[in-house]
């Protein structure tokens, strides 16, 4: 039997170290993005999220988006979809009680999806009058 530290017990107490010294402003600076987010709750909501998720993943620049998929579903009328790409509506569609399509509609919120993130990295790096004011 081996005495002395195992590189688990190393890399455990380097970590808690590195935690309790982090400066807390450290802490508020880590980001994550690139994500996408289900938060539909019926098979047409599900069958979307899954759809557009496959297709998000192949989206390159996608560092800095986080896409929300929300739903609401209205029991005589059918399913409320849409999209928020960094907690802004961009996408909004209506799924009815009876099987629809979804290939369509995942192709129409995938370049909504992606004109709203060249619209944002544009506002992002100019300076506009319609922006700013001056």
């Amino acid at each position: 039997m081996r005495s002395g530290f195992s590189t688990r017990k190393y890399i455990a107490i380097f970590l808690s170290i590195q935690f309790f010294i982090l400066p807390a402003h450290a802490v508020d600076d880590i980001t994550l993005s690139g994500f996408i987010i289900d938060q539909s709750i019926s098979r047409f909501g599900h069958e979307f999220a899954k759809k557009l998720g496959l297709l998000w993943q192949e989206v390159p620049g996608t560092a800095g988006f986080n896409l929300a998929v929300k739903e609401r579903v209205t029991p005589k009328s059918g399913t409320k979809v849409w999209l928020e790409l960094n907690h802004k509506v961009i996408y909004v569609t209506y799924f009815g009680r009876r099987a629809t399509p979804i290939e369509e509609r995942v192709d129409q919120a995938l370049q909504s999806v992606m004109d709203a993130m060249i619209r944002s990295s544009l506002e992002q790096d100019t300076e506009d009058i319609a922006i700013s004011g001056w």
